[in-house]
Formats: C-alpha cells, structure tokens, sequence
C-alpha cells in the first residue's frame, strides 16, 4: 500500500501510487484513506479485501483469491 511522507520544511505531502495488482486502477485516496474494500470472515476479523474497480479479492498479503469477482484461484504460481 502506498504511503505518505512529509517534507521537514515545506509540510508538503509526497504521494506514493497504490494500484491494484490486477486492473492497475489507482487505489490511492488520501493520507489516511484507502479505496480499497475491507473483508470480514465470520469472526469480524479482517480476511482480505478487495478492489472497487474490478471486484478482484485479495489476502491482506495482497495475494489474489478471486479475479473479477468471479474466477477462483487457488495454488501457488
């Protein structure tokens, strides 16, 4: 995930890239926000989360699960 850094003396934010390892669409909302989806498994803790462009899911070590919304993936590449 893309991160934030300040200047010592200017205070001006110095934006990082964070796209989607699957469409490349920009994730990036602001210094403390994220476009990303976050995912609950039955417990309430975090099992994932996914892309808003493509509905693609992903582990929260950023490995994909689901394609598209739709195709599973399962093993190791």
């Amino acid at each position: 995930m893309g991160k934030l850094s300040y200047s010592p003396t200017q205070r001006e934010l110095v934006r990082v890239s964070d796209p989607c390892p699957i469409c490349k669409n920009e994730l990036y909302y602001d210094g403390r926000k994220t476009q990303r989806i976050g995912l609950l498994d039955e417990f309430e803790s975090i099992d994932g989360w996914m892309c808003p462009h493509c509905k693609s899911r992903f582990t929260p070590e950023d490995k994909p699960t689901e394609l598209y919304g739709s195709m599973k993936v399962e093993g190791e590449a």
